[in-house]
């Protein structure tokens, strides 16, 4: 009986020391865990945090480090592959001239070409302006919308045409190819019936060359006859 006993106390006291390893154990393996640093996800890259950026920031002003201060670029590209990061290069910055070619707008002996039409409907009537246009890009055409008839037998506005950039032919003189031609465009009424002003239509960019000319075909366009740059009918 007493052997009994003495056995039944062995066995609990191992099982009172097995207990106190595995809780020892637990308790110093997860004071590691706590200890070791996070690691990223598999196949993820571990971010950088703003102090760590800021840490080398510092080193690398403390070693003479410098940037460049960024500005706008005139008539350049920006540096796309000298930059680590291109979204940080400079901004170009382009100059842009806008000038206006062709006849004087103002008040014609005619309001218009006609032939027999009535207002609104499309005159068999081309005309190639004699004034060449420069090299460039073409943004918009202009009319004058002229209030007063004239020698017409109406004024400017309602009537409709085509514009058109042609191109003369380097062999045959008096041959064109059409580099543009628009859509049917109509001389808009005027704010003030008596008063003659200025219409503009605009059109997708149009590259030009030196010796391009301007050409429409309908009517309401102002006119005089005559004149020593007189244009091609």
């Amino acid at each position: 009986m007493v052997r009994k006993m003495n056995i039944q106390r062995f066995w609990n006291s191992v099982r009172k020391i097995l207990l106190v390893l595995v809780v020892a154990t637990f308790s110093v393996n997860a004071g590691l865990a706590d200890a070791k640093p996070t690691k990223a996800p598999p196949g993820q890259v571990k971010k950088v945090t703003q102090a760590e950026r800021q840490a080398a920031a510092d080193r690398a002003a403390a070693a003479g480090f410098t940037t460049q201060a960024l500005g706008p670029v005139v008539n350049g590209v920006p540096h796309y592959f000298s930059h680590a990061n291109y979204a940080n290069s400079q901004v170009p910055v382009f100059s842009v001239t806008s000038a206006y070619f062709g006849n004087l707008l103002s008040d014609r002996a005619y309001a218009t070409d006609f032939a027999a039409t009535a207002v609104g409907q499309l005159a068999p009537a081309f005309i190639i302006m004699s004034a060449p246009l420069p090299t460039g890009t073409l943004t918009s055409f202009q009319s004058w919308n002229q209030a007063a008839q004239g020698a017409s037998p109406y004024p400017s506005a309602g009537n409709v045409f085509f514009a058109y950039v042609l191109r003369p032919s380097t062999t045959n003189l008096g041959e064109y190819s059409v580099v543009f031609a628009s859509d049917s465009l109509t001389v808009p009424a005027l704010a003030d019936p008596s008063v003659s002003e200025l219409a503009d239509y605009p059109v997708a960019p149009v590259a030009v060359l030196a010796g391009d000319v301007l050409a429409f075909y309908g009517q309401g366009i102002p006119l005089d006859t005559g004149g020593t740059l007189a244009d091609i009918l």
